[in-house]
């Protein structure tokens, strides 16, 4: 008796982690896609910096993340400004990059399941673009 019981929760258990394996691959992006989005944000991303605009500081995402992948550009508090967020804004959508929601603080657009935010920083007086994939819920991506 007791050895069925055993041999019951064994299954049970092995059923559960089976369950939650599949559920992890259907749930997150595979790592091909995780490529393919983080070389598209890469690429669009430079042609942003060819703009010669003084940053602080630029994380290109070199660090190994599966099943995810972020892009940040900060840009000096001298050198931002609403019309270099608007400039942004419309270089992205020439990309390809499309305005899901813009409050004026805060720009998110998308693209191929990723989005970006660009937006301005009150506390440290600086610009932000971030591309995130998957994309942020808060960008109300379609896609």
């Amino acid at each position: 008796m007791k050895k069925s019981t055993e041999i019951s929760l064994s299954a049970v258990f092995i059923i559960t982690v089976l369950i939650c394996i599949r559920y992890s691959f259907m749930s997150n992006p595979s790592l091909a896609q995780t490529r393919v989005a983080r070389q598209m944000m890469r690429q669009d991303m430079a042609i942003i910096r060819s703009e010669n605009v003084k940053t602080i500081d630029f994380d290109d995402d070199r660090k190994a993340k599966i099943s995810g992948a972020t892009l940040r550009l900060t840009v000096s508090s001298e050198a931002w400004s609403t019309a270099l967020m608007k400039k942004y804004k419309e270089k992205l959508n020439s990309l390809g990059w499309m305005t899901s929601n813009n409050s004026g603080e805060k720009i998110f657009l998308c693209k191929s399941g990723a989005s970006a935010l660009i937006m301005f920083d009150d506390s440290t007086r600086n610009g932000y673009l971030y591309m995130t994939y998957p994309s942020e819920r808060r960008a109300a991506c379609a896609d």
